[in-house]
């Protein structure tokens, strides 16, 4: 039977997180395992730089969006243009009030969007969404009638507010089921709520005549893009190295026109010399090349 000396108890006993056990099988001098236990532990994860999230406004689409009189009003374009960005931003200037859902894969399903808009549309008008829960409680398959449940909910929503508008984010996740798109249309045809749409996609719904009669307005692709000013604003405040690429991006920003995500400069930290040797050998354009030439600052 092998001896059980102090050392053993003190591992078995349990020694701080991450130190190795010591089992040496011989006595060990206490200051000797406290100094192994200080080695071990006072090793640190490396540190996680914390960015703050930056929001530039854009007044330009604060703009387009005051100006139109449409009770709809969307703004469609892919991923990463700002669209719930803008949003939220317009909804929360000049004492406007929103009620805001965000649309879900679940969405799709005609009663889980429409007690999702009812719940959300609680924070305007209280309890607007009580008889809506008895109709669909009361029927087992309530949620097929798409005109009923709107016509239920627009009611309730009767005593809407002119500055307070229903925003519902990611509407292309709704724009996949044309029954809960139709919920959507008869929802906006039997209440009087102001409504934002954040889509990927326009709503089937929606018309030429009805953009051309002011029915509805959108904010597309090209207008949410940003212009060579807001390129700059999204540039200010970067490290020193990077400041010196500000007016190269405005030059190649001429050139092309993207989402905000895809007008923020990369990284160039650890690959500069490969990629400056492979833009030197490669017919690339000169305002390309002087823009990542720049990176090297």
């Amino acid at each position: 039977m092998r001896p059980s000396f102090p050392a053993d108890q003190g591992a078995r006993g349990g020694v701080a997180a991450g130190t190795a056990p010591i089992r040496t099988g011989v006595r060990v001098d206490a200051s000797i395992q406290v100094s192994v236990r200080e080695r071990a532990t006072t090793a640190t994860a490396p540190e996680v730089r914390i960015r703050k999230r930056r929001i530039v406004e854009r007044p330009r689409l604060f703009a387009l969006l005051d100006e139109s009189k449409a009770r709809v009003r969307m703004l469609v374009a892919p991923a990463g243009y700002g669209k719930t960005t803008l949003a939220e931003q317009w909804v929360a200037r000049d004492s406007r009030r929103a009620a805001w859902f965000t649309a879900r894969s679940s969405s799709t399903d005609v009663a889980a969007l429409a007690l999702g808009v009812a719940r959300s549309a609680t924070k305007i008008v209280e309890e607007c969404d009580v008889r809506l829960r008895a109709h669909m409680r009361a029927l087992p398959a309530a949620a097929e009638n798409v005109e009923t449940l709107a016509e239920i909910l627009g009611e309730d929503l009767g005593e809407w507010p002119s500055d307070t508008w229903l925003v519902i984010d990611d509407y292309h996740e709704v724009a996949q089921e044309p029954r809960a798109e139709d919920f959507v249309q008869a929802l906006v045809a039997n209440s009087s709520a102001q409504f934002v749409l954040a889509s990927r996609v326009r709503p089937s719904w929606i018309s030429t005549k009805d953009l051309m009669y002011g029915e509805a307005s959108e904010l597309n692709q090209t207008a949410l893009a940003m212009d060579n000013t807001e390129a700059a604003d999204v540039l200010v405040g970067r490290r020193p190295a990077r400041r010196r690429a500000s007016s190269c991006w405005r030059t190649a920003g001429r050139r092309s026109s993207g989402s905000p995500a895809s007008r923020r400069p990369r990284s160039t930290k650890g690959s500069t010399r490969s990629l400056s040797r492979s833009i030197d050998s490669s017919p690339t354009r000169s305002s390309d090349r002087s823009v990542l030439r720049c990176g090297k600052a």
